[in-house]
């Protein structure tokens, strides 16, 4: 990964403090900036991309991507019925998240609003839709 040239602090929906660094990579006419969170094995990170010298308004298109994702919650942690499972709960019906590897697990999981959620958490998410229909999108950030 780059070394970061700059770090910048958003705050969140609940008013924490969120500090993110800057990594700025160059691959032949592609400029990609990547702002990852700091001090989170598995925290927001984001991404822009396009010509090197629109560096400005990558910039302030990352910034905006930031923001509007910060200003928003999917989950929250709840209280679980058994003891040792972490429980979370969907605030509406409705994720967003990125599926990442987590190497302690050497397998995948989610990041929902900066938390790592393991897959046996995940589907944990979808007990009370049973029965429902639901519309699954991969994107890039």
């Amino acid at each position: 990964m780059a070394e970061p040239k700059e770090q910048e602090e958003f705050i969140d929906c609940t008013g924490r403090r969120r500090l993110f660094a800057f990594h700025t990579y160059r691959n032949g006419p592609i400029l990609a900036i990547r702002a990852t969170e700091v001090g989170k094995e598995f925290g927001y990170e984001f991404l822009v991309a396009g010509a090197p010298d629109n560096h400005p308004q990558l910039l302030a298109e990352l910034r905006t991507k930031i923001r509007e994702a910060l200003a928003r919650r999917h989950i929250i942690r709840s209280k679980s019925s058994r003891p040792g499972v972490p429980q979370w709960t969907m605030l509406t019906d409705q994720l967003e998240g990125r599926v990442t590897f987590d190497p302690d697990e050497n397998d995948l999981c989610v990041v929902i609003d900066g938390e790592k959620v393991a897959w046996h958490e995940f589907k944990e998410l979808f007990r009370t839709y049973e029965g429902f229909w639901f519309r699954l999108t991969f994107f890039s950030a």
